[in-house]
């Protein structure tokens, strides 16, 4: 009897390491899978192009929205476009590339669960494929399932840790849920690939300031003017620039338009932007402290302040500054949302 229950338990035990070996084996496949080279897997040669295509590339996306049915969605035909893509679909149900297509024009003509489960699907087809994947993941954005993209975007950044996608897209999700301190560290991931991205520095540091870390959000949003200013003119001083000439030119045209519009902001923030890029930070203080007297409720205007008064040296008043803007900035949204 002794014997028979050791047999038993002998039995039991090997059965339960085949089991756990088996599960190891089928994730080392899966893993091993999404993490294949780039040029692997291939679509038939009978695609729309007639010749084999390469899946995981960014060009697949725009493979799919050349075809018919995705012309026909784009042109507003939807039950034409519907259509089309069945009829794509029954062709060859399972083509990578017209699951894509199908799945696409689903989701715009409305039928969002059907045209999920066919992106879904081109993902089984392809479970390798980053732009594949990266598709779904985002038409669920879209859809609002964030719960389901936030795994899809975390299978890709750990299958693809130097791509900066899946944590961008990250990164807005968890902005979108008010999750900044998640947003933050997406942000950082995204600066650890490319630290010279001076407008996602700038977003993580009101990331940063949103998450109560006022004067480390302030130090990461200079750090992004800083590199801004290194490229060249900021973008909102760029088509005002361009229009005038010169820069002279263009401080000319503000400054008589300052002079003319007593009760207008705008030129004053504008002028004292180009100052603070110039380097002429007094003279930009200045006209922000007049232009905050016109408009006291400007988000902008007191980001700019704080700019302008970190880079003179009067840190606590800069602090103070980044955060009543980032205050001011939650009351424009919540009234914009309560609006809507």
């Amino acid at each position: 009897m002794q014997k028979a229950k050791e047999l038993t338990s002998s039995f039991g035990q090997s059965f339960m390491s085949i089991e756990a070996g088996l599960a190891l084996v089928a994730m080392w496949f899966f893993w091993v899978s999404i993490s294949q080279p780039d040029d692997v897997l291939t679509l038939d040669k009978t695609n729309v192009s007639g010749q084999t295509q390469i899946v995981d590339s960014p060009d697949v996306l725009k493979l799919a929205n050349e075809m018919e049915p995705n012309k026909l969605a784009q042109a507003g035909k939807f039950k034409e476009a519907s259509e089309a893509a069945e009829t794509l679909l029954k062709s060859k149900p399972h083509n990578v590339l017209y699951n894509l297509c199908a799945g696409n024009v689903y989701l715009i003509t409305g039928a969002s669960n059907e045209g999920l489960k066919l992106l879904k699907r081109s993902v089984a087809l392809a479970p390798y494929s980053r732009f594949v994947r990266l598709n779904y993941a985002q038409q669920l954005t879209l859809q609002k399932h964030y719960d389901e993209a936030i795994a899809q975007y975390k299978l890709l950044s750990r299958a693809y840790p130097r791509w900066s996608e899946p944590y961008l897209e990250l990164a807005n999700i968890y902005l979108v849920r008010n999750n900044y301190v998640e947003a933050a560290q997406e942000l950082q991931n995204v600066l650890l690939i490319n630290p010279s991205m001076s407008s996602v520095r700038k977003t993580r540091g009101l990331t940063l300031a949103k998450a109560n870390k006022t004067k480390e959000g302030l130090d990461e949003y200079m750090m992004g003017v800083t590199i801004e200013t290194q490229s060249g003119l900021p973008e909102t001083l760029k088509e005002i620039v361009a229009s005038c000439g010169t820069v002279d030119r263009a401080i000319y045209s503000l400054q008589q338009q300052a002079d003319q519009r007593e009760d207008d902001y705008v030129p004053r923030l504008r002028l004292a932007q180009l100052y603070s890029y110039l380097g002429q930070s007094r003279d930009a203080k200045t006209l922000l402290l007049h232009a905050r007297r016109i408009a006291p409720t400007n988000p902008e205007i007191h980001r700019t302040l704080a700019v302008v008064l970190k880079k003179l040296g009067d840190e606590h008043q800069a602090v103070s500054e980044f955060m009543l803007s980032m205050a001011l900035e939650k009351q424009k949204e919540d009234k914009q949302m309560s609006s809507h």
